[in-house]
């Protein structure tokens, strides 16, 4: 069922062409610089789920808001100065020939 897909998208990854390769810098640079899924500590929902970035595992640590925090919270500052995102980035694996390869 795959295969014929597969097979198709190989011979696109082959084709040099300069307009694909500038398309597909776009399309790279404009998900690299994406920040839709961060949230502001103030933007945090009570009840729903962020995750908190670890620098110290490097990984995303699941974080379950309890409570509309105000500035006035003593976690703020801490809420403040992590980076948190409402879904973990996810991993992009880049396929195909060329200087920059399909997404």
């Amino acid at each position: 069922f795959l295969r014929p897909a597969l097979r198709r998208l190989a011979v696109v990854s082959q084709i040099c062409c300069e307009e694909l390769d500038n398309a597909r810098l776009n399309l790279l640079l404009q998900v690299q610089r994406s920040d839709s899924t961060k949230v502001e500590p103030e933007d945090l929902e009570p009840g729903k789920t962020y995750y908190i970035y670890d620098s110290n595992f490097k990984i995303y640590a699941p974080f379950v808001c309890k409570k509309k925090y105000t500035s006035s919270d003593p976690e703020w500052e801490k809420l403040k100065m992590v980076n948190i995102v409402s879904m973990t980035p996810q991993s992009m694996i880049v396929i195909g020939g060329g200087p920059t390869g399909l997404l």
